[in-house]
Order: structure tokens, then C-alpha cells, then sequence
């Protein structure tokens, strides 16, 4: 039988990239937070319902290679692109499968982490369904969920676009040529509307603002697509609780909850009748659009918050750099530190000052909680006595949640296997020398995709682990001089072929740098 929905799924294929919150170390440090000593990432089976091509799958496998992976997709044109990348870069732990949900049974086993990224606003009430009976027959006992949704009340004005988008381009031509003609429709209404300072003409600019920023594939799926379900966070937790599954936490905490007030704090609890109602009441006040739920079985015992206890267990890492120069830890002066994606911390207090960058020189390596608290004192030049010890600690696990809340700060059960330092013979992962060599998207060995330039792409592709220095300054010579690539230098092609290697060998020390930077190289 076919299935339209499917069918335009293999047509203009959705986007498949890394889903880093959807990573087994987050759902494991997130179920720890709550309790729930999860199975091991290192060794742990994951199975992802509608994999697509394996952007997100096949990175993971890469990067924990003694774990095992399960993909299944409806639309076998991506099962096969995915499965030949796997097979190309020697992935013997991935196994892509061409098949419905409603085929799996009971010989796909038991995992450890089920996926569903994108998947179950998307699919029909029966898949919907069977995506949530998937996880409650094959989760293991304290395996943990990650299923993505589109939630209401937000998708309420979103979905208003999407009812004029879908409305116009009904019957108007093949997915890309729709997603072309409802752009300039968008556009059109804006330009038209008659009351250009009214709330209908805002709700249309805000659209336009976030499809401007959003891949075709994504447009077409979200506002084209037969199929675009959204529904309250309260529903879909009814739903799995049919399933016996619980709500564990999301994958990523609200950034706007740790702004609260502490009265807004009381008045929520107050009004909230459970902790499923307070997520309800989370999506009210900050218009919720969408939500990545972790869920877990409903016979475990979780805490109702995230616990400090926890950080114990886990390493601590972060990307957020000061906003300037520190001169003096000691002042009561406010410092800012900026996180990669806009997110912001500012503090007067020396001891949080002190970790923060700490865990910036130590990026992007993470370290343990011990090791973070002797760093800092060691930045501070004190020596604590053991009542003012713990007290600094407890102040300390309290900022790290705070931070880790607004995503300034990672915590990780698990560390990949990469090179903090240039070895004689330079090592990438196979995936990755394989995009930079077919002009892919670079997934790096943290499951982020990484920027790079063409120099940078031409190094990162010959770093087999058998080239040494010279080799690889030869090798980037050879490929500049058979114009396979432009080299530039100030501003300008290098053709001299004596200075395209001078070039070379200086361009080269900073890229390797680079690349060790960003978590590109391999023990």
C-alpha cells in the first residue's frame, strides 16, 4: 500500500544532521538528575524510529563504537543512502532497516535508548500510537525515551500559517516547487495586508522570520505536509502513560524557568496540580511550540526536581568564554560569560567566577566535580577549611545546575575518544574524513556539526593515521598545484609555487589546531 505522507518523504527527504540533545550521555545525565541510573552509554543499544539517511545515527556510532545501533525508516531510498555511508566508512555496529512502524514486533529486542526525532507530529494517530507502544515493549527496564512534538498553545498561531500555506499550494507541483511558490505567497501576504501594525501582521512576520532561517526540507514538512499534529504537553503525557511510560524530563530544560522570579516560582507551584501540570503551565506562560520529552517505564521512583547529588556522578563541561579579560577573580565586580548559541551568565560571586573559567580552559574537555572545585581553588589561591569547603561546594552544584539549565554548561557520563593534542601521525574518524571529502555536513566527535574551510576540509579528509607532517604538507602542495583547490593569501590566489608552500606549512599548523579544537581528532 502507499502512503502519500512517506512517499513525499523520499521526494524532498527531510534534513537528517546530529541531534545533540537527542545523544544517549544527555538522556542518561538527564535521567540521572532525576534518579534514574540508566544503562551504560558506552555499551548501550539504542534503537531510532524514522532514521532517515542515519544523520543522526550514524555519528553515534562513530562515536561509541562498542555500543550497538538500530535504525528503521519507512522510506527505503534514505535506508540505502545510509546504509552504503555505514557500509563506506567501516560502521559494523549500525543497522539500517527499510520498514513501518506497525512491523515492529518483538524480534527487533530490547534497547536501551529509543530515539524519535521529528517523527511523531508528523505520522497518523496509528503511528502515533505505535511509536509509543514501541517504547513501552521494547525500553528496557530503566532505559530511557526521547520522543520530539509539536505543542500547542504556540502551534496554535503557527498552525494558522500553515492552514493558508497548505490551503494556496494545494495541487500546485512537486514539493520543491511548492515550498518556492508558498515563500513568495508569505511574502505576498505580508507586503498586502492591510493593517501592516495589527497582531495578524506580526504573526505572519514571525513566520517569515523563522522559515527564513529553516532549510526548504523543513518548510515543506512542517506547513506543506499532509500531516502536522500538535497537541498539549498533557496529552501526549496521558498518551504514554497508556503505554505505562512516564514523563522524565525533557531533554533540554526551559531556558526562560530559570529566569523566574521566585514569586512566579511560588505562584506556578501553587497553581500546579502535579508535575505534569507544571510543565503544562511552563508551555502557557512561554507559548510553547515544541518539546523533546525523555520518558522512562511508570514503575520507577523519580524526584520531583533535579538533584545537586547527582553532580557527583557525572564530568562538567562548557563552551562559554568571559566576555572579556578578567583581571581580578577576587572583585565583587559582575563578569559576563557568553555561551556558542547566545546564551549569557553574569555573577559577582569569585568561586563561580573561578569555575567557569576553569571549565573554559579546560574546554572541550570535561572535568569531575572534584577536579573542578581543586582548580578553582587553586585560581583563588585558597585553601578552605572543611566547614567553608562545603559550603562553597553546595554553592557550587547549585550555580552548575543553574548554568546547565540555560545549556551554558554540559554534563556527560561518557567522554569521546579524541586527541587533545597533535600527535606525529594526526587521526580523524573515518565519517568524518569521509564528509570533508564529499563536501558534507562535518559531524565532529561530540555530534555537532562543525564549520570548515576548504584548506581545512582538504586536511581533515587525509588524516588516515599514516601521514605525518611532511606528508600531509606535501599532499596539500600537490593538491593546490593540480588546481584542485585555490589557496589564498592575503585576500588574494596564491600560483608561486614556492609560496604556496610557505602557505601550506603555515596554514596547516592552525588547522590542525583547529581541528583538535573542535573535537575532530582521534586518540
Amino acid at each position: 500500500m502507499s502512503d502519500p505522507v512517506m512517499s513525499s518523504y523520499d521526494e524532498l527527504p527531510y534534513s537528517c544532521h546530529p541531534v545533540l540533545l537527542a545523544h544517549p550521555d544527555n538522556l542518561a545525565c538527564k535521567a540521572l538528575l532525576y534518579g534514574l541510573r540508566s544503562p551504560a552509554v558506552e555499551t548501550c543499544r539504542v534503537l531510532e524510529l524514522g532514521c532517515g539517511t542515519g544523520g543522526n545515527l550514524i555519528p553515534l556510532a562513530q562515536i561509541i563504537p562498542s555500543a550497538s545501533f538500530v535504525g528503521i525508516d519507512y522510506a527505503q531510498r534514505q535506508i540505502l543512502q545510509g546504509q552504503a555511508i555505514a557500509d563506506t566508512v567501516g560502521l559494523k555496529n549500525l543497522q539500517l532497516k527499510a520498514m513501518s512502524l506497525a512491523e515492529v514486533d518483538d524480534q527487533l529486542g530490547e534497547f536501551d535508548y529509543i530515539l524519535c526525532h521529528g517523527v511523531y507530529s508528523w505520522v497518523s494517530e496509528e503511528n502515533q500510537r505505535n511509536i509509543l507502544r514501541i517504547i513501552g515493549q521494547h525500553l528496557a527496564p530503566s532505559g530511557v525515551a526521547y520522543v520530539s512534538y509539536n505543542t500547542y498553545p504556540g502551534w496554535h498561531l503557527r498552525g494558522l500559517i500553515r492552514e493558508i500555506l497548505c490551503h494556496q499550494m494545494k495541487g500546485t507541483g512537486d514539493p520543491t516547487d511548492q515550498v518556492q511558490k508558498a515563500r513568495k505567497y508569505l511574502d505576498f501576504l505580508i507586503q498586502s495586508t492591510p493593517d501592516q501594525k495589527g497582531i495578524y501582521a506580526e504573526i505572519l512576520r514571525r513566520e517569515r522570520e523563522i522559515l527564513n532561517r529553516t532549510p526548504d526540507t523543513y518548510v515543506f514538512h512542517e506547513h506543506l505536509e499532509e500531516l502536522n499534529q500538535p497537541l498539549y504537553f498533557h496529552e501526549f503525557a496521558k498518551r504514554a502513560a497508556e503505554h505505562k511510560l512516564q514523563f522524565l524530563s525533557e531533554a533540554n530544560f526551559h531556558a526562560e524557568e530559570s529566569n523566574f522570579s521566585d514569586d512566579l516560582r511560588a505562584q506556578l507551584n501553587d497553581i500546579a496540580r502535579d508535575r505534569i501540570d507544571y510543565e503544562q503551565q511552563l508551555d502557557f506562560l512561554c507559548n510553547g511550540t515544541f518539546r523533546r520529552t525523555l520518558l522512562c517505564h511508570a514503575n520507577i521512583a523519580l524526584a520531583s526536581q533535579p538533584s545537586t547529588m547527582a553532580l557527583r556522578q557525572v564530568r562538567i563541561a562548557s563552551r562559554a568564554r568571559p566576555s572579556r579579560p578578567i583581571t581580578d577573580l577576587h572583585s565583587s565586580d559582575a563578569e559576563e560569560f557568553l555561551g556558542t548559541d547566545g546564551e549569557t551568565i553574569t555573577t559577582t560571586y569569585p568561586l563561580i567566577k573561578a569555575a567557569l573559567l576553569c571549565l573554559s580552559e579546560a574546554a572541550p574537555h570535561s572535568l569531575s566535580q572534584d577536579e573542578l572545585q581543586i582548580r578553582t581553588n587553586a585560581k583563588l589561591s585558597s585553601s578552605p577549611d572543611p566547614i567553608r569547603l562545603l559550603h562553597e561546594t553546595e554553592l557550587l552544584s547549585k550555580a552548575i545546575l543553574r548554568c546547565h539549565k540555560t545549556d551554558l554548561i554540559q554534563l556527560h557520563l561518557f567522554e569521546p575518544a579524541t586527541a587533545s593534542e597533535i600527535s606525529e601521525r594526526p587521526m580523524a574518524a573515518p565519517l568524518s574524513r569521509w564528509q570533508a571529502a564529499h563536501q558534507e555536513p562535518i559531524s565532529n566527535m561530540r555530534h555537532r556539526l562543525v564549520e570548515l574551510n576548504d584548506f581545512e576540509r582538504l586536511i581533515l579528509s587525509l588524516l588516515d593515521g599514516t601521514l605525518n607532517r611532511d606528508d600531509l604538507c606535501q599532499a596539500a602542495v600537490d593538491h593546490v598545484a593540480k588546481g584542485n583547490m585555490v589557496l589564498q593569501h592575503q585576500g588574494k590566489p596564491v600560483e608561486d609555487k614556492e609560496l604556496i608552500a610557505v602557505v601550506v606549512d603555515q596554514s596547516l599548523s592552525e588547522t590542525l589546531q583547529k581541528l583538535v579544537a573542535l573535537s575532530l581528532l582521534i586518540k
